[in-house]
């Protein structure tokens, strides 16, 4: 089986806010505030600001010195035939390689917005690069492979235009959504990219609400 060229992680978290109104300058105290939890290399800090009647925007990206990259906004966005504005956040955190324990860093990012927000998504996947394209029995004994070691059954299989998708479910994990009353907890995707030439698998969870110490989802 052909070597990983690339490795990489993207932890994504987003919530409502708690605020029922915000200007720019209270979205820009909130992006900073959750910026200084973390080991910002301010050398690479861009920030900036998109305002309109209808939609304010407070946005700052980042690295940190474990090489991560940072990325957080804020935003209230006037409802549509309304005078009600929803504020919310999202932060990305995103590494060139696998994190030693993903867990923990989720649990880290949840404590730092859970001052801020009535209600937290959360959502990780880990994305893979090979050289070239994968033929179809490449693609078979990969995702096969993936589904074994996650002692994982498939929910939903697609292969299709050099394209797999999976929807599986892992007994390794306890969290879970419902998929036509079947358990889902993971989902696989390898698709080749003809331009670069080059062929992406990513393992991604589905999104988790997270309500205080307890979760649900969706």
């Amino acid at each position: 089986m052909r070597k990983l060229i690339a490795v990489s992680t993207l932890m994504l978290m987003s919530g409502l806010l708690i605020w029922s109104e915000m200007d720019i300058d209270r979205l820009k105290r909130v992006v900073q505030d959750v910026a200084r939890n973390f080991d910002i290399n301010t050398s690479y800090t861009e920030q900036g600001k998109n305002v309109s009647d209808t939609y304010r925007e407070y946005w700052l990206y980042t690295r940190t010195i474990h090489n991560e990259y940072l990325k957080i906004i804020a935003r209230s966005e006037k409802q549509k035939d309304s005078d009600i504005f929803v504020n919310n956040i999202i932060l990305e955190l995103f590494q060139d390689n696998i994190y030693a324990n993903l867990e923990t860093v989720r649990e880290k990012i949840q404590k730092v917005l859970t001052p801020y927000t009535s209600k937290l998504e959360a959502s990780c996947s880990i994305t893979g690069t090979y050289n070239g394209k994968l033929d179809k029995q490449e693609l078979d004994d990969l995702s096969t492979s993936i589904l074994k070691t996650s002692k994982a059954k498939k929910v939903h299989y697609l292969n299709k235009d050099d394209t797999v998708s999976v929807s599986a479910y892992s007994p390794l994990c306890d969290e879970f959504v419902l998929l036509k009353d079947k358990k889902v907890n993971m989902e696989l995707l390898i698709r080749y990219n003809s331009y670069e030439n080059k062929t992406y698998i990513t393992l991604s969870s589905p999104k988790l609400i997270i309500n205080q110490n307890s979760a649900q989802y969706k």
